[in-house]
């Protein structure tokens, strides 16, 4: 699911029905993904820093996190602002 900090990460009830060998596949891929997820937040807070805007890495995280939210497809899961977990 679309964490509260921009990153993919398996929601707690999801990750208690996996078998030890998906739970290390899943951890391989999120690993992957979220490393290109960090890069794509920290370019964004430099673009929004040479655009005259603060370009402070935590406010950029929580605005793509939401834009995560919002294109998230039904029946994803997506964590709130208060982390608790929801399915669209």
């Amino acid at each position: 699911g679309e964490d509260r900090q921009g990153l993919l990460e398996v929601p707690p009830s999801a990750g208690k029905a996996m078998v030890e060998r998906d739970r290390t596949l899943v951890r391989e891929v999120l690993n992957e993904e979220n490393q290109s997820r960090e890069l794509i937040i920290k370019l964004l807070a430099v673009f929004q820093e040479e655009k005259g805007s603060i370009g402070e890495t935590a406010q950029t995280r929580r605005q793509f996190a939401a834009l995560l939210r919002q294109q998230a497809q039904p029946g994803e899961w997506i964590q709130q602002e208060d982390g608790h977990w929801i399915q669209k």
